[in-house]
């Protein structure tokens, strides 16, 4: 968990991650709006939450924004674990019971511990690879709050804050880790944490992570009553139990029962809708989904979700797959490889309909992370180069050093600079840190399958599996260059 973490200074994260540059209209250095939480490190993440609201609320930082609380965690007063109060930053004025997935920044709110920070470099063990329980616990509790809005949301990426006792801090999450900005007391120090909140909510949907290609819906849309329409039962759906059939029991085209009770089950009253996009070549292809049938666990990775979805062309149900490919990987798309199994007639295999990636979105963490590797190592380099100099001249040793070393620790930061102000290049082939860059990708298939796990007999399943091993038999039998 440490190593995909990537830590970055106040300055250069807000100049590139929140890509504005107008400045808040109240100088917060004369007038100090958490005045309130001089003694917030010995206060309960509760209490810290109420001031932190309250004084946020009464000042004119979040133009057009509110903060609003959300409780989690567990009530029994026997359990010692991290307890999360939980709060976000909303569209338009406070709402005393606002929607869970409506919020644009989550805001995580813990008492003061020592040696509690996940994201804290020098509270790290092994050399800063290790987290102890406690900063297990934390990141864990967080990394499931973001997974919640990955797959609810339709999110790139998530900006978050965190506050632990008087310490403020706002993380960066992708597919790929989090980049971190240092930890400020916000007490001492409130332009910091005043400057952030400022900027956050002056951030498009876009530049706050929502997918541009993924439209929520709401409930006056005509899609969402589409969607409702579609999920009622309907007499002519064919039963999928097996049985003898006669000639005219089943006709195309036709929908299988269960897929149209798998959609009206997705179809959660607290779970938002969305209309996505899949753009394959010149075409784009739309698709009403719900809740995922299906999604991996775990913020990191491939983050793959499987849905029955409702294609607004044929009116049909389908497949429809949304995950994070690995984008260093030399091989085929996935539905590359369908469509020349499909070509060469391959039995067994899914039927492709469309699939693409998605608006030209990956993630960004392993190229910061390569870019914070290589500087750290031309400061260390040159240190050691001053260090040797220093050793060689009958100067004074500490004053001189000294010279030299801010001297090239500072050429460093401006080659960084003005890498960082240029275009950025694009990501290596390979990346040599720990995190690999992913790439977001939809396919969409016809066949909406029933999950193994529900086979009826034994006979049934070695059906089932023999059907599979016949498929890819017929596939390395074939010229197809598979992987």
């Amino acid at each position: 968990m440490a190593g995909t973490i990537v830590h970055v200074e106040h300055d250069q994260f807000r100049r590139e991650l929140l890509a504005t540059e107008d400045a808040p209209l109240v100088d917060y250095a004369a007038s100090n709006p958490f005045s309130t939480l001089a003694n917030a490190e010995n206060l309960s993440g509760q209490a810290i939450s109420e001031f932190f609201i309250q004084a946020v609320s009464t000042s004119e930082i979040m133009p057009g924004c509110c903060i609003s609380p959300m409780m989690r965690g567990c009530d029994d007063p026997n359990d010692d674990s991290p307890k999360l109060q939980h709060a976000a930053i909303f569209r338009g004025p406070r709402r005393d019971r606002p929607c869970r997935f409506d919020q644009v920044v989550p805001i995580s709110f813990y008492c003061h511990h020592p040696r509690a920070d996940p994201f804290d470099p020098t509270q790290l063990r092994s050399g800063g690879e290790t987290m102890n329980d406690y900063q297990t616990d934390i990141y864990d509790e967080l990394s499931s709050s973001v997974e919640l809005l990955f797959t609810a949301q339709h999110r790139v990426f998530l900006f978050m804050i965190l506050v632990m006792g008087r310490r403020f801090r706002i993380l960066r999450w992708d597919r790929a880790g989090v980049i971190s900005t240092p930890s400020v007391d916000y007490f001492e120090q409130p332009t910091i944490a005043c400057d952030y909140l400022y900027h956050l909510c002056r951030l498009g949907d876009d530049s706050l992570g929502f997918d541009p290609t993924a439209t929520r819906l709401r409930p006056d849309d005509v899609d969402f009553l589409r969607i409702n329409v579609a999920a009622l039962p309907d007499a002519k759906d064919v039963d999928h139990s097996e049985r003898d059939l006669s000639g005219g029991d089943v006709r195309e085209p036709f929908t299988f029962a269960y897929i149209r009770s798998l959609f009206r089950t997705s179809l959660d009253c607290d779970w938002p809708r969305h209309r996505l996009v899949v753009q394959d070549g010149g075409q784009k292809h739309d698709y009403l989904v719900g809740k995922p049938t299906f999604h991996a666990s775990g913020t990191m990775g491939r983050g793959t979700r499987g849905y029955v979805a409702y294609e607004c062309s044929s009116r049909r149900f389908v497949w429809l797959k949304d995950a994070w490919r690995a984008s260093y990987k030399i091989t085929d798309r996935e539905g590359d490889i369908l469509a020349k199994l499909n070509a060469a007639k391959v039995t067994n295999v899914p039927t492709l309909i469309c699939h693409g990636d998605v608006n030209n979105q990956t993630t960004i963490t392993a190229d910061w992370w390569e870019r914070q590797s290589s500087l750290l190592s031309l400061i260390h380099a040159s240190r050691a180069g001053s260090s040797r100099l220093s050793s060689d001249t009958s100067s004074d040793p500490v004053s001189l050093s000294g010279r030299k070393r801010k001297r090239a620790d500072d050429a460093v930061v401006d080659t960084l600079t003005m890498q960082a102000d240029g275009s950025m290049p694009h990501a290596i082939p390979e990346t040599t840190g720990p995190l690999r860059q992913h790439t977001h990708y939809r396919v969409v298939v016809a066949e909406v399958c029933l999950p193994l796990k529900i086979f009826q007999y034994g006979r049934q399943l070695v059906s089932i599996v023999l059907d599979c091993v016949r498929g890819m038999s017929f596939s390395h039998a074939s010229w197809l260059p598979l992987h």
